[in-house]
């Protein structure tokens, strides 16, 4: 395949980590990319480190913002508006691509006749909790063989995210009319709310593939949101969503429940519904 494929990074004053971030792009065995970087009027040195990579591949631009926009759903728009490939994925500053990630799911997408794919991830703390991830080679034929794929259809995902934001490649035609929700109360969850959208209005069903190609940097302020803000966000977003233009009734006291039965168990550290992964709030 030699599709484009537009990447797109929101930045905001991650000059500690982006670094790392877009040297995992440059390391992805799949070439055919632009890297579409939206920084959000950043205050610290990243803007400088992103444009010494811009010198060094023609591939990666850097647009500025002119006016802060206070959270991710806002950038990762401008780059869906600026996006010229026929696929798009998204990522986020501080999390690390595998090597092979977008070569694995352009094949496991042409397979199974997807126009959405996530993957499994793996959460780290530290640089060096990276180093065996990104050393692991897979044979692409004989994975693409053996993939476990989950199908998840719009009923299932409503019930729970488990699509990791910066897993996510999908057809660009996908976006049309969609956009992540920019309002100050969807930030953190306006992936969720997007996926949604994508799920109830343009596929039947996304699939999800189980090589962990998604290496998810944890932070204190990740892990608080599984707490009382997250659960007033999902509240809210139950309450304002609409399914074939309906309010979600009854069901959404459901979906309530099955996500902060889902929040308890993963602080506990259980593992009670089988999925390929549980996700971790957007950061």
């Amino acid at each position: 395949m030699n599709e484009l494929v537009s990447i797109i990074i929101p930045n905001y004053n991650s000059e500690k980590y982006i670094a790392e971030t877009l040297e995992s792009v440059l390391r992805q065995s799949y070439s055919a990319w632009e890297l579409l970087v939206v920084d959000d009027c950043s205050s610290d040195g990243s803007p400088a480190i992103i444009q010494d990579f811009t010198a060094r591949d023609k591939r990666i631009r850097l647009i500025r913002l002119e006016q802060p926009s206070g959270g991710p759903a806002h950038p990762r728009n401008i780059g869906l508006d600026n996006a010229q490939g026929t696929y798009v994925a998204f990522l986020d500053s501080d999390d690390v691509w595998h090597p092979q990630k977008l070569e694995l799911q352009l094949g496991a997408m042409a397979q199974h006749r997807a126009a959405f794919c996530s993957t499994a991830m793996t959460r780290f703390h530290t640089s060096e909790e990276l180093l065996a991830p990104l050393q692991t080679s897979f044979n692409i034929a004989q994975t693409l063989a053996s993939l476990q794929v989950q199908e998840i259809p719009h009923r299932v995902l409503i019930r729970k995210n488990i699509i990791p934001n910066s897993s996510v490649l999908a057809e660009r035609r996908l976006f049309e009319g969609i956009r992540f929700h920019e309002a100050a109360r969807y930030k953190a969850i306006e992936d969720f709310h997007c996926w949604l959208m994508v799920h109830q209005s343009s596929i039947e069903r996304s699939i999800k593939i189980s090589p962990r190609l998604l290496l998810y940097r944890m932070s204190e302020t990740s892990i608080s949101r599984f707490k009382t803000q997250m659960v007033r966000k999902h509240w809210m977003l139950y309450q304002e969503y609409r399914f074939n233009g309906k309010p979600l009734g009854l069901e959404k006291l459901l979906y309530m429940g099955t996500y902060a039965f889902s929040a308890i168990t993963n602080l506990l550290g259980l593992r009670v519904v089988h999925t390929l992964d549980h996700v971790t709030p957007t950061k």
